[in-house]
């Protein structure tokens, strides 16, 4: 998908709400905010687990406690 926006005098885009949607972000969410290449990339700043995509218990921003215990489950065998 792909929508034009202008940019207002203090230098605010508004998300389109079909965007923010697909992301799961409301009111007050935080994201994270980079350019790198010429191109501006927004995301959300929930931590997700990096194997399954859950935001429920994950540690360190990096996996959730489920996959910790399949991952040591599969490793016991």
């Amino acid at each position: 998908m792909n929508v034009n926006r202008k940019i207002d005098v203090l230098g605010r885009v508004v998300i389109p709400a079909e965007f923010r949607n697909a992301l799961g972000l409301g009111d007050g969410d935080v994201v994270n905010i980079s350019c790198e290449n010429g191109k501006i990339t927004i995301e959300s700043a929930r931590e997700i687990c990096k194997l399954c995509g859950s935001h429920e218990s994950v540690i360190d921003g990096k996996i959730c406690r489920k996959c910790v215990n399949e991952v040591i489950a599969i490793a016991k065998n």
